[in-house]
């Protein structure tokens, strides 16, 4: 791995920062916090990854919420859950940083295959024993993404962005049949719900105006009885917040 030591850390190359991660995460012993927008990993850093919790080290891994659904990598996050590995989502998440123990890689590169062999990207790394301080500082930074971050729902397949390619707007679903579902009243929605804003709020909330299944009420209230932030919840479960306020009122849970 070709690397250049300054004060401040490691630089590393390119096509160098992909196999620092995996080897950051084999050499952990207690505590991994993988931070990367958009994840779509390739076989080294699946390994990795699923070795580490059997180990008995405690991986988190932080996406980007709010993205279209993509089938590929909803399955290998469901691989690295049941190994043991922790899925959190923030939205709007830009940061990128891999954490251990003992190190941090500060990089451009998201956990994404062609990234790692391809992309044109730049990376630091840091240790608790040659940058002390700049190891500290990113360390703090990792910690308040996890605490603001959310959980990943599992319970469904998030459905894709309406709008974005080969998705055409849809009109919002008449749920007539099963009223108590609903995030509003189904004849409010029908009335009050053209296609523009639902489409426009299921670019940002994929479950908006879909059904809301028993998994998420029960996901929805345990988190409101933690004292989750309700943007937290909402985050968690790809609704609005006004939604959720709504379902947990329905639901008895608040006033």
């Amino acid at each position: 791995m070709n690397q250049e030591r300054s004060a401040q850390g490691q630089r590393l190359e390119a096509r160098g920062i992909g196999p620092a991660v995996v080897e950051l995460i084999r050499l952990a012993k207690s505590r991994i916090v993988l931070i990367s927008p958009y994840f779509h990993p390739w076989g080294r850093l699946v390994e990795a990854l699923m070795a580490a919790p059997a180990r008995g080290a405690r991986v988190t891994l932080v996406i980007r919420a709010n993205q279209p659904f993509n089938e590929r990598r909803h399955l290998a996050l469901q691989k690295l859950s049941t190994a043991g590995v922790s899925i959190r989502q923030v939205p709007w998440l830009h940061l990128k940083m891999y954490l251990s123990d003992s190190a941090i890689i500060e990089t451009s590169m998201n956990l994404v295959f062609s990234s790692m062999a391809k992309g044109y990207e730049t990376g630091s790394l840091y240790t608790v024993h040659e940058a002390p301080v700049a190891y500290a500082e990113r360390r703090a930074m990792v910690k308040e993404c996890v605490e603001g971050s959310a959980p990943y729902l599992f319970g469904h397949a998030p459905l894709p962005a309406v709008g974005s390619i080969g998705i055409a707007p849809e009109s919002p679903p008449k749920l007539q049949s099963s009223p108590h579902h609903g995030d509003a009243h189904p004849h409010e929605e029908t009335r009050r719900s053209p296609a523009g804003p639902v489409a426009s709020s299921r670019r940002n909330n994929p479950r908006a105006y879909q059904p809301w299944t028993d998994q998420e009420d029960s996901l929805a209230q345990d988190l409101f009885a933690q004292k989750v932030p309700l943007i937290s919840i909402a985050q968690a479960l790809q609704r609005t917040p006004k939604s959720v306020s709504k379902r947990l009122k329905r639901l008895g849970v608040i006033e």
